[in-house]
């Protein structure tokens, strides 16, 4: 295991400010007692600001946002029947155009998934769905496509300033936009491609709904993942697991209709648009390019961990043949397995006591001081309204010499008992404002900025062009579902818990840390098998033995954690690797079977897919009568894109070797080289959001593109 420095991590207090302030309750913390001194009340993200909120607030501001928006639109698309508009002036108002609609629409977003009043709830549906109607107009609106295409078209023949490398950027993303929405298309093929994209958002959904639910058997109850994971782990009779797998993995002719034809839809839709498959339309602008480099980068996985799958399922054969009967059972068997080498397993609840929330965001606020001379910072002084639940924190991301760079609330706990809506089962960040230039607003738009968001809407730093510049400052939510802290304990994290946190901090951190003049651009806004390339970058230093024993301090002897207790969590952890690993490639290879050409066959059955991909890229043979591949849920949210897991995997391991010469069983102690490499990571890849080629960054960052790019 590497171990990458980090003594230097100990140098903050353990009872520092941001460990308090997320291991203290929030009933002790005392937040509400600054609200509204000396704070202006602002409501939820600047909306609301009125003295008694009305019912309605959220349909009230998607309703007044595209009375603005619609305004802005209609001054862009007369300019069609003028002389064309200058590309900059252009761009710049499109880009308000958006930034005015995702403020709402990102925010309502929001709270769909963590708000705990259902009236709330319903209020924000009924906007985002007004919002996402209205922008699905605007992205078929021929009059804004003829404007912008006018405006790039008269680049040549009439003199104007010229265009930043940025403007240009996203007036070519804006026109890939348009297109990826028909608006090229005659009338009947425009027609036509609306049908299809109404029917695959209808069928993504039904099918998204039902591979949330496992399949029913009458005589055991399957429906219940907890009773059907002890059954499968613990049953000693293999005939009730198997009769319980099989069961589970089953599906209805109807579910596999469904996904089936979602499938078909997107061949379908994807041939309007004149590409050779689904894959095809969707990789051109992503890193990868073509379904041809994906499946080449997972075939060389799948080869390269094949051995090490083989392996791990000898070791489950070997465990088998001592029981009388022998059948195929990963998840009875693991539980008698030992890890590979002299290093004792650990019981994960063991190390949990040295890993509280505080303590371990006093780590990554340490870490990111290290690497990019930024921390986090609690706010107390928190407006009436601003927040949706109590045990919501806010902080400050600060800069050591820029200042407050973004705000970031953390909804990271798990909701008490009765609240009316729980929020979203998982973790994620949510942006709900990007970074994006402001002072040149009035001057492209034509109208006053009265009306954007606030509280903390702007921030002075540098241009593109070395002058001062005024910016929309980024906020962002971070959502987890961790244990609840109460009066005696702190909220205590599993490892996967704390890589868990260090991934979706270094989205959050992608995010602060874009310098765009456009929010199209902004951030994680950028090609999706690199968006998590960052995340996986600030993870990998959760997966260091240094970095883990500089954070884990016992929450009540104050102790270091001691490093055989990682090293044997570790052990425990890594057992199944290859396996686990053999499994997601074939998911991955799965998805892109789907969506390649094979769906222009008529007679297209996604079973006989799933036991051919099984067959060769998986060491668990396929059971027969199951079909599994409608419990596939990305393949409706991430299709043709599950690759990007490894994809980033592989990019971001790149990079941490070059830039912190992380190789194995190297010990790196020097600050210096922290920052150095964090300076390069953010100057050449994280301020330039999608901005700029990926693949420039990489290179830039000294990186070896031309072995990276042979996958």
């Amino acid at each position: 295991m590497l171990s990458l420095l980090s003594r230097s991590l100990t140098t903050s207090a353990r009872n520092g400010s941001i460990q308090r302030y997320f291991d203290t309750p929030s009933s002790e913390l005392g937040l509400g007692l600054k609200r509204g001194s000396g704070v202006n009340r602002s409501g939820l993200f600047g909306y609301g600001r009125s003295e008694s909120l009305s019912s309605d607030e959220w349909t009230r501001a998607a309703q007044e946002t595209v009375s603005r928006a619609s305004r802005l639109a209609q001054r862009i698309s007369q300019s069609q029947s003028q002389s064309p508009l200058p590309l900059t002036k252009s761009v710049k108002m499109l880009d308000a155009l958006s930034d005015q609609l995702c403020a709402v629409l990102d925010a309502t977003e929001l709270v769909l998934n963590v708000h705990p009043d259902k009236k709330v709830v319903q209020d924000a549906a009924n906007g985002n769905a007004l919002l996402t109607s209205f922008m699905n107009s605007l992205n078929t609106d021929v009059s804004l496509y003829n404007a912008l295409k006018a405006s790039i078209d008269a680049q040549q023949f009439i003199p104007q300033p010229p265009p930043s490398n940025q403007t240009k950027v996203v007036a070519d993303l804006l026109m890939k936009d348009f297109q990826k929405s028909g608006i090229h298309l005659s009338g009947s093929q425009r027609a036509q491609f609306v049908k299809l994209s109404d029917d695959i958002l209808n069928l993504g959904n039904k099918f998204s709904r039902a591979s949330s639910s496992i399949s029913r058997l009458a005589i055991i109850p399957t429906d219940d993942s907890s009773i059907l994971s002890h059954i499968l782990r613990y049953a000693r009779d293999e005939d009730v697991r198997r009769l319980v797998y099989t069961a589970a993995n089953q599906s209805s002719e109807e579910d596999v209709w469904t996904l089936e034809e979602l499938l078909r839809k997107r061949m379908q839709l994807a041939r309007v648009l004149g590409k050779k498959s689904y894959a095809d339309m969707w990789l051109g602008d992503k890193m990868a390019q073509s379904p041809e480099r994906v499946m080449q980068f997972l075939e060389n996985v799948s080869n390269g961990n094949w051995d090490l799958a083989k392996q791990d399922i000898a070791r489950l054969e070997s465990i088998k043949k001592e029981f009388v009967k022998g059948v195929n059972g990963r998840a009875f068997y693991t539980q008698f397995l030992s890890p590979v080498g002299n290093v004792p397993a650990v019981s994960g609840d063991e190390l949990k006591p040295y890993f509280s929330v505080g303590t371990t965001l006093q780590g990554i606020s340490d870490l990111l001081g290290d690497l990019y001379g930024i921390r986090l910072e609690p706010v107390f002084d928190i407006a009436d309204g601003e927040t949706w639940h109590p045990d919501v924190r806010k902080v400050h991301v600060v800069h050591e010499s820029e200042g407050v760079i973004g705000v970031v609330y953390m909804d990271l706990f798990m909701r008490e008992k009765g609240v009316e809506v729980d929020k979203f089962d998982g973790a994620a960040q949510f942006t709900v404002r990007c970074s994006r230039r402001l002072d040149d607003y009035e001057q492209y738009c034509e109208e006053p900025r009265a009306g954007l968001r606030s509280p903390q809407t702007e921030v002075t730093r540098r241009t593109e062009e070395g002058t001062n510049g005024l910016y929309q400052l980024p906020i962002v939510v971070l959502v987890t579902q961790f244990e609840r802290p109460t009066k005696e304990t702190p909220a205590l994290l599993s490892l996967n818990e704390v890589e868990t946190l260090f991934h979706e901090m270094g989205h959050v951190i992608h995010s602060v840390l874009a310098r765009t003049d456009y929010q199209h651009i902004s951030g994680t806004r950028c090609a999706l098998d690199f968006v998590e390339v960052p995340s996986n970058l600030l993870e990998s230093f959760a997966r260091d033995f240094g970095v883990l024993q500089s954070i884990g301090v016992h929450y009540r002897s104050g102790k270091q954690v001691p490093i055989d207790l990682i090293r044997g969590v570790k052990a425990r952890q890594g057992m199944l690797e290859g396996l686990e690993r053999q499994k997601q490639v074939k998911m991955a290879v799965l998805d892109q079977y789907y969506h390649s050409e094979q769906m222009d066959v008529a007679n297209f059955d996604t079973t006989m897919v799933l036991r051919q991909v099984q067959s060769k890229f998986h060491v668990i043979p396929y059971v027969d009568g199951t079909q599994w591949q409608t419990q596939f849920s990305h393949l409706f949210s991430y299709g043709a894109s599950y690759y990007s897991y490894f994809w980033a995997r592989r990019v971001s391991d790149a990079i941490q070797a070059r830039v912190f010469g992380a190789e194995k069983n190297s010990y790196l102690h020097q600050k210096d080289r922290l920052r150095e490499g964090g300076e390069v990571v953010r100057n050449e890849l994280l301020k330039w959001g999608g901005g700029r080629d990926p693949w420039i960054g990489l290179d830039k960052a000294g990186i070896d593109v031309e072995v990276l790019g042979r996958l």
